[in-house]
């Protein structure tokens, strides 16, 4: 008779794509966030319908979102946008665009001694060489608009998409920029490492085409189904060799890029084959939301208490704690 083994039983899962094996421990801890998840999920849904919602949904589960393009105006997208939706949005990237002027609100990717940089960003010489690939905002969840956005998009994905009440756990504001710096950390193909229940919601600040940093994913090429990776999260080695990806390229797969203008939402599950792409032409803002279930009524999506951002850690590792909390070592960028 043949043993079943965890090692063995994780292969037999991870297809299309096979990762290497997991020890025991991180077994164990995986297969318990993921439980721990799921049960959180199914309560906040029957505080969700006890309150007196009615969940509509548009996505038959969350492991089947995969990536959805929602674009202002246009007929099919998965959630109704507000009325107000372009006005907040262009509110939103004046505001980022206005506070990426200065290093003062900055962090850089790769990293910049802060001592040596002057006032402007534009005038930082890394920037100038093109060694710099991304900003990222300090103190997003602080940015005019962006609390609006949040509580006007979010009753939607709660009824369409998740039939829960939802928090905003992370606010990133990202500014890719031309660069000529080689691929490295989200700019290789990767998924991040989070349980299902655990989404992104991103919305580009501004035209996004093919050269312009567009966000880009591995679909099938007949049924357009993201890569996933399951059961989540793995607590392995999450980038994905090159090797690999060409595997998939060459049985039936395809890299998609997502493009669109400004106000384009991505709504995605970001354990979906995914990198970020180098702008070539000119630069791309962009907003995300990490999003979670939540079994009470939040007061504000965006609270202190629960809405992190770089400098917190990606997720809780059990689903109950919604307390924000700091990395082991912050990154000050």
């Amino acid at each position: 008779m043949q043993v079943t083994t965890p090692q063995s039983l994780i292969k037999r899962i991870l297809k299309p794509v096979v990762m290497p094996p997991l020890t025991a421990f991180q077994y164990v801890r995986a297969r318990r966030i993921v439980r721990d998840y799921a049960s959180n999920y199914e309560r906040s849904r029957a505080v969700y319908l006890a309150d007196g919602h009615r969940a509509s949904l548009a996505v038959p589960s969350l492991d089947r979102l995969g990536v959805r393009i929602v674009t202002p105006g246009a007929d099919g997208n998965v959630i109704d946008l507000p009325p107000t939706y372009t006005q907040l949005v262009d509110r939103v990237a004046a505001e980022v665009a206005k506070r990426f002027e200065l290093t003062e609100h900055c962090m850089f990717m790769p990293r910049l001694e802060r001592d040596r940089l002057p006032r402007l960003t534009a005038e930082v010489p890394a920037i100038r060489a093109r060694d710099v690939i991304s900003l990222q905002l300090r103190n997003a969840t602080s940015v005019d608009g962006v609390r609006e956005l949040a509580e006007s998009i979010l009753p939607e994905i709660e009824r369409k998409v998740f039939g829960t009440y939802v928090i905003v756990d992370k606010v990133y504001v990202y500014r890719n920029l031309v660069t000529r710096q080689p691929e490295q950390v989200s700019w290789l193909w990767h998924y991040d490492n989070h349980p299902t229940e655990v989404m992104k919601i991103m919305i580009y600040l501004t035209d996004v085409g093919p050269l312009n940093a567009p966000f880009e994913y591995v679909r099938r090429s007949d049924s357009g189904e993201p890569v996933q990776f399951s059961p989540r999260p793995l607590l392995g080695n999450s980038r994905v060799s090159a090797t690999r990806v060409e595997e998939l390229m060459a049985s039936g797969h395809e890299a998609a890029k997502a493009t669109g203008p400004r106000g384009t939402m991505l709504i995605f599950d970001d354990n979906v084959l995914h990198r970020a792409t180098f702008a070539r032409e000119g630069r791309r803002d962009a907003l995300v939301f990490q999003i979670r279930p939540a079994v009470f009524r939040p007061q504000e999506r965006i609270d202190r208490k629960w809405s992190g951002s770089f400098e917190h850690v990606d997720f809780n590792p059990r689903a109950d704690d919604y307390e924000v909390r700091l990395k082991a070592h912050r990154f000050s960028g």
